[in-house]
């Protein structure tokens, strides 16, 4: 292989999207890949999916499988809980890769060898090498996985026992995966996990009706689904994305888009260490605080969703994830804290640079603008002179040269933090 001048280690979402996104940009880039030895079943949410979308993964779209709502057996109740596109990694993985080549990228399938390049992505998820800095970990896990064969309905379905939880997914194919989260202590030796596999099948009810009339086919696969934070996600050379970066608790349900959203900032933050040295400092600043805040804040849900199971809340698996990372709130109230604007890195014209945003309780690294508009000059607009509430979304769209739309989400994202209210009172 010649010398890249950008090279991505992995073909998953993270480098998929990330390769995209620098082949959009006209930057040359080699993406170097394996192919999944497993067939695997995932599911990929609305925010996801539209994220691939932009990034222009429209091939891996298609390939995706059904829309599906998720019934949730938690905590002896039953509900529907949003729902989620099923989609067979290795069929998913091979169109992420088209569309890569659609892209300009140079794809290469094979091993990892020595590696010369002048820029290195590291997207290859879980599998990649910790480095000298390590991980932050939590609770160790492992998701042991089996595909199912029978005449079974599209369906997705999530199910807690006493010692883990099950994960039921059912394209309607024919061929569904049941996948079983447990504590990586408890993992026996290769040659009796089927038998492990299926004595925690037992322990799921709900199994029972999801597996009804179907066998069981290939062999049980063990993955490694530990939630851990890189010590460092970016150095001279090389950044981190996706799983690599930081890998999430698969039940917070929000690990593919993670990976989309942090793979879309790669291009600008990578420009900037390259093009702007000066400006290196920000980059690494502004990639480190926001995989960090993600990280913590999705762990954050996938906890608050261990503590919603309480039957069997003082049992190992479920006593230690009902306390980590730690007992902050995953969506503190806006009013909890008083809003205050403060200069941040942000991406602006493909560079990261420091801008002006509103810091809130609930965004501790600010948000600079909502819908295209900038949220700091809005306010200063809206200080200038007092206008009926109807004039305003008007007004603005005008002033900002924007369209309605996204002045009324601008001015609603204020509203719903009380920042628009107290200027609509100052009437004149």
């Amino acid at each position: 292989m010649s010398r890249p001048e950008l090279l991505i280690l992995g073909g998953g979402v993270a480098g998929a999207v990330a390769a995209c996104a620098f082949a959009a940009e006209g930057r040359a880039v080699t993406l170097l890949t394996q192919e999944r030895r497993h067939p695997t079943y995932e599911g990929l949410s609305p925010r996801a999916a539209e994220g691939l979308r932009t990034a222009g993964c429209e091939r891996a779209l298609d390939a995706a499988g059904p829309w599906v709502e998720r019934i949730s057996y938690w905590n002896g109740e039953t509900r529907t809980v949003n729902g989620e596109t099923l989609i067979e990694r290795q069929r998913f993985d091979a169109a992420l890769l088209e569309d890569a080549r659609a892209a300009g990228v140079a794809v290469q399938i094979g091993a990892v060898g020595e590696i010369d390049a002048d820029f290195v992505i590291e997207a290859r998820g879980r599998r990649a090498p910790a480095g000298p800095e390590g991980r932050r970990r939590g609770p160790a896990s492992v998701a042991l996985f089996r595909l199912w064969q029978g005449d079974l309905p599209p369906m997705g379905s999530v199910a807690s026992f006493a010692d883990g939880w099950a994960w039921f997914a059912s394209p309607g194919d024919g061929i569904a995966a049941l996948q079983i989260m447990v504590a990586a202590e408890h993992l026996p030796g290769r040659a009796e996990l089927e038998t492990f596999y299926h004595a925690r099948i037992a322990e799921v009810p709900e199994a029972t009706v999801w597996l009804d009339g179907a066998k069981a086919v290939g062999e049980v696969v063990a993955r490694n689904a530990d939630v851990a934070l890189a010590g460092a996600v970016l150095g001279e050379g090389w950044i981190r994305v996706g799983d690599a970066a930081m890998a999430l608790d698969p039940l917070s349900g929000h690990g593919q888009f993670a990976a989309v959203s942090t793979a879309m900032n790669v291009p600008a933050v990578v420009a900037t260490l390259r093009d702007r040295p000066t400006d290196a400092p920000l980059a690494r600043r502004f990639y480190g605080e926001r995989i960090e805040a993600a990280f913590l804040a999705q762990t954050r849900v996938g906890r608050d969703f261990y503590r919603l199971e309480s039957r069997w809340s003082e049992r190992p698996f479920w006593a230690e994830r009902r306390v980590w990372p730690d007992d902050a709130p995953a969506h503190p109230d806006p009013a909890s804290q008083a809003p205050e604007i403060a200069s941040r890195p942000v991406i602006s014209d493909g560079y990261v640079c420091e801008r002006e945003v509103v810091v809130t309780a609930d965004f501790p690294r600010g948000i600079w603008q909502v819908a295209g508009v900038a949220l700091v000059p809005l306010m200063r607009f809206l200080d200038q002179a007092w206008r009926p509430a109807e004039d305003m979304v008007a007004a603005t769209a005008e002033y900002f040269a924007c369209q309605p739309e996204a002045a009324e989400k601008a001015l609603g994202w204020l509203s719903h933090r009380g920042l628009l209210v107290a200027r609509q009172s100052e009437s004149p």
